[in-house]
This record gives structure tokens, C-alpha cells and sequence, in this order.
């Protein structure tokens, strides 16, 4: 399936974001924003504040806090978050039940046609990843810095949309 069949199944599909923080929060609001049914499980009960719950109710996004229920497994595609790890059960029975997990950022890679430079490994990325930015800003490449060290991608692609409807409404 291309990238482009991805994303318009997308209206099409249900969609588990498992994790309440910014990268999942972020990513439902994507998923959310291309037509996905869209519902978040997170393991704490204290995850969301009360902003973030105004902001769920408004965008008719449902949620669970406190624990994963079997509704996490009506789901034709998982968004994990980065702190899940492979051994949490709800993560070996999504595989045993063979349903597609991905990360935000592998999500948010589907909908940009600009290369992606990825910085990964355990020490040196928030200092190596702003190099780069700097690197590419000098050059008038226009980065966007994202990821762990802020701003999470799929937050970068629903602001920069926004930034194009502002931009073409104010010219109309």
C-alpha cells in the first residue's frame, strides 16, 4: 500500500492511540483532522488535564484513563506511544492479535514529502538533532525541530496547516 492509500484509508479506519501525552495527544488530533475514528487508552487516570479533556470532548475524541480495556483492540491501526515497552501485555496482545502498531512519528512521516532526517541512539540527540537544525537554518532550508526535544511532528504538520488557512483565508 502506498503512502497515499495510508492516508486516505485513514477516513476509513479506527484508530487506538495508546498514551495520553503530547505524542498522543498529537497524533489523535492528526488522525482525528484526516477522518479516523480516533480513541486514546492510557494507563494513568491522571493523564490528561482538564484542558486536554475540553479539547477531546470538543474534537469528539473518546478516551479511556486508568487502564487499557478490550476496546483498544477494536482498532484497524495502534499509535504507540514512546514510553510503552514491547513487554507491556496490552503491546503482546496487539502483536498476537496481529494489529498494525506504528509510532506518532512514523504516522506523521506520511503525510510530508520533505526529506526527514531521524536522529536516533541513547546520548547525543537533542545536541546532534540542533546541530543539524542550525545547519539547515543557516542554509535557509527552513527545518522543523521536533520530536522528543519539543514540539512532537504530528504537532508540527496541525500547526503548519493551520499557519496555510490563516495565510490563505487572510488573502482572499
Amino acid at each position: 500500500m502506498t503512502l497515499q492509500e495510508k492516508i486516505h484509508s485513514l477516513a476509513r479506519s479506527q484508530v487506538t492511540v495508546l498514551g495520553a501525552q503530547r505524542t498522543g495527544m498529537a497524533a489523535a488530533r492528526l488522525l482525528k483532522q484526516w477522518g479516523a475514528k480516533v480513541f486514546i487508552s492510557d494507563m494513568d487516570e491522571d493523564a490528561l488535564s482538564e484542558k486536554c479533556i475540553k479539547e477531546l470532548a470538543k474534537a469528539g475524541i473518546e478516551y479511556e484513563l486508568g487502564s487499557h480495556s478490550e476496546r483498544v483492540y477494536d482498532a484497524d491501526l495502534v499509535i504507540i506511544s514512546p514510553g510503552i515497552p514491547e513487554s507491556a501485555l496490552v503491546v503482546q496482545e496487539l502483536q498476537k492479535l496481529e494489529i498494525p502498531m506504528i509510532s506518532e512519528v512514523e504516522l506523521a512521516s506520511w503525510f510530508v514529502d520533505s526529506p526527514v532526517i531521524a536522529v536516533t541512539g541513547s546520548n547525543g540527540k537533542t545536541t546532534t538533532s540542533t546541530l543539524i537544525s542550525k545547519f539547515l537554518d543557516i542554509n535557509d532550508l527552513n527545518p522543523a525541530l521536533c520530536g522528543n526535544i519539543g514540539n512532537p511532528f504530528a504537532n508540527e504538520l496541525l500547526e503548519e496547516s493551520e499557519s496555510s488557512k490563516k495565510k490563505s483565508s487572510s488573502s482572499k
